[in-house]
């Protein structure tokens, strides 16, 4: 498969969940046909721990390969577009300058329910964030806008050289 761009959904485990699931049929089926206009490709690599999230086999553009891949490195060395949540895979990211998109659709629950953070999330983080499925969908459709505007590039820099330990 020549696939144009290649996303990497890869979302943290949560040790209580709400029964909120990240992607919905029809948001299912929504992105599948964009990623299908796109000739886009998005791979799911669960949280080994993950029992809650399914990815069914019928899409031809989602494609749920964590049975198949154990070491998520070996994927952001191929990935353009990083989608997670409040993983810590971000931080490797990162250093790749590709875009990382932040869905936080169950954020009040993680934070009350799960663990808490190691810095405020929404304002030291660059960003973008979405809570729903389709501002999500959205910020994928707009991310030539966004990634490459001076005012983004700027704070994912900043950030960058703050997570980066570099001697000098």
């Amino acid at each position: 498969y020549d696939f144009n761009q290649v996303i990497l959904y890869a979302p943290t485990f949560r040790d209580i969940t709400d029964g909120r699931i990240p992607f919905s049929e029809s948001m299912l089926n929504k992105l599948n046909l964009y990623l299908q206009e796109k000739n886009f490709l998005m791979i799911v690599k669960k949280h080994p721990h993950d029992i809650d999230l399914e990815i069914p086999d019928h899409f031809t553009n989602i494609k749920d390969i964590s049975q198949e891949n154990e070491d998520i490195q070996e994927l952001l060395i191929n990935t353009d577009i990083l989608i997670t949540d409040y993983s810590s895979v971000f931080f490797d990211f990162i250093l790749t300058g590709r875009p990382v998109i932040y869905y936080a659709y169950d954020f009040d629950n993680y934070i009350r329910d799960c663990r808490g953070m190691y810095f405020d999330y929404f304002s030291e983080i660059p960003g973008p964030f979405a809570s729903s499925e389709e501002e999500l969908l959205n910020i994928l459709k707009e991310l030539n806008n966004w990634f490459y505007s001076e005012n983004y590039q700027k704070k994912y820099s900043e950030f960058k050289k703050r997570v980066i330990c570099s001697k000098k």
